[in-house]
């Protein structure tokens, strides 16, 4: 009998592949570019939301992502898997001022505190002010704080009050210079505040005052809670 061989060549070798992402999330980058790589051959990602999505893909959340590569010659698969992480983590923030205004403090600082993160104020006549600012009006401003490894933000309130709220005074006096009155006594009227008298011999005197010179002198009560001042006059003769 005759008889021939026959020779059966085996390709069972999978097809290179190599695969790629455009960066993790965070919140100035808010999606990612799944790319594999295997020259000539078909390729599919899985995961998340893909289904046997073409190459390259997209994504916007983190996960786990597999690329399988298809041979154009053997049929053979082979896979590579992509890990993308999410960091949206907003930057912790505080914020407080030096004082409310009134008469005696025109002016607030207010500061912002995150730890290795730029901060702007905005507010009032504040535009993306540096940190700390300065107001000298009352009103609500906002520190926003950016996180220097994710971009994420943070926002922060201060109300700044204003009391600038005038005392009311008033002058009298027990009656005038005399032969046989030699002194008046001087008396401020402002409830719960305090009082000085000036004019003639009397510097910053308290009340109440006497005196013994006819002449003009002046009360001043200042607000206890404002710290503003108003002034009153008694004309002694």
């Amino acid at each position: 009998k005759d008889s021939a061989t026959v020779t059966v060549l085996s390709s069972i070798s999978p097809p290179p592949l190599t695969a790629s992402s455009g960066g993790n999330l965070n919140c100035l980058k808010l999606s990612s570019t799944l790319t594999g790589a295997s020259a000539g051959n078909a390729m599919v990602w899985n995961g998340g939301s893909l289904t046997n999505a073409s190459n390259p893909a997209i994504v916007n959340t983190a996960g786990s992502y597999t690329v399988t590569a298809t041979d154009a010659g053997n049929g053979c698969t082979v896979t590579a898997v992509v890990v993308v992480t999410s960091n949206t983590a907003p930057p912790a923030l505080t914020a407080g001022s030096s004082n409310n205004l009134n008469c005696l403090k025109l002016s607030s600082t207010l500061t912002g505190v995150s730890a290795g993160n730029t901060m702007v104020w905005n507010g009032g006549a504040l535009s993306n002010a540096s940190n700390p600012g300065m107001v000298s009006a009352a009103g609500i401003y906002t520190v926003t704080a950016t996180d220097a490894v994710n971009g994420c933000t943070s926002t922060a309130a201060v109300t700044i009050t204003s009391n600038t709220t005038v005392p009311t005074v008033t002058a009298i006096s027990s009656g005038a210079i005399t032969c046989t009155s030699a002194s008046v006594v001087l008396t401020g009227i402002s409830a719960g505040n305090t009082m000085l008298w000036n004019g003639g011999s009397l510097v910053n005197a308290a009340n109440p005052a006497t005196v013994t010179a006819a002449g003009t002198y002046t009360v001043t009560a200042t607000d206890l809670a404002s710290g503003c001042t108003k002034t009153a006059a008694v004309i002694i003769n």
